[in-house]
């Protein structure tokens, strides 16, 4: 199926601000002179969604649009519709006024930080240029503090099945998770690449590991969340 693309051409204000702090401000003088359903979208094209499911979606939290912020070409913009494709790591925007069976795609590069069901994203391609392999897309700044920022890099993989002479897909989350500290990123697959970041913690982590291997059994996110909270913790206590 070709996708139409096509442009918006709607008056729009630009903001400049350094930074997100501002962002109550912002809002206020955002909502009383441009309006919500008067979005700017340049360049965008239709988003599909080709796939037939059952209990599962290739989603981030809802297949549901959800409210949330964006800065899309240096410009910021609140309580905007937005849903979060991480299939494809997709970032969809539904116009003021449209159906929830509308969608427009956004361009990665043209995307900044941006929130979603309380959770804040960030483009790391813009960063690190893709010089480190492995680091590209959208990732939650799940938990930072002064010395770590933990990442989620929400990801979904897919089966397909027959049922009643019609194919469907079934999505299953495939969470990846990296470290950044010192200025260096590091991936995390696995307690040793935990221990080696953190060799002069290694009885502690073994220890939170066996204390806690019921929930990294059901859900890692929260696991490796809660370790890295643990973990800072002890930095400030030693």
């Amino acid at each position: 199926m070709n996708r139409a693309t096509f442009t918006f051409i709607i008056p729009c204000l630009i903001f400049a601000f350094s930074s997100l702090q501002a962002q109550s401000s912002i809002d206020e003088l955002f909502d009383q002179s441009v309006g919500k359903e008067n979005l700017p979208l340049n360049n965008g094209v239709f988003y599909y969604n080709l796939y037939k499911t059952n209990n599962t979606n290739q989603y981030y939290h809802t297949n549901k649009y959800l409210v949330g912020n964006i800065i899309y070409e240096n410009q910021f913009y609140n309580n905007v519709n937005l849903k979060y494709d991480i299939y494809k790591d997709i970032l969809i925007f539904k116009p003021y006024g449209e159906s929830e069976n509308f969608g427009i795609e956004l361009i990665n590069d043209k995307v900044s930080p941006f929130s979603i069901n309380n959770k804040n994203f960030i483009n790391l391609s813009t960063i690190t240029k893709d010089s480190i392999k492995g680091i590209k897309g959208y990732y939650e700044e799940n938990f930072t503090s002064e010395r770590i920022t933990f990442y989620v890099k929400h990801k979904k993989g897919t089966k397909t099945f027959i049922q009643n002479q019609a194919v469907y897909n079934d999505f299953e989350i495939e969470n990846e998770f990296l470290l950044l500290m010192n200025n260096n990123y590091s991936q995390i697959k696995n307690k040793k690449d935990v221990v080696t970041l953190f060799t002069q913690y290694k009885n502690e982590i073994n220890n939170f590991y066996s204390d806690n291997s019921k929930l990294q059994k059901i859900n890692k996110t929260e696991f490796y969340e809660k370790l890295f909270r643990f973990i800072d913790n002890l930095s400030f206590s030693k």
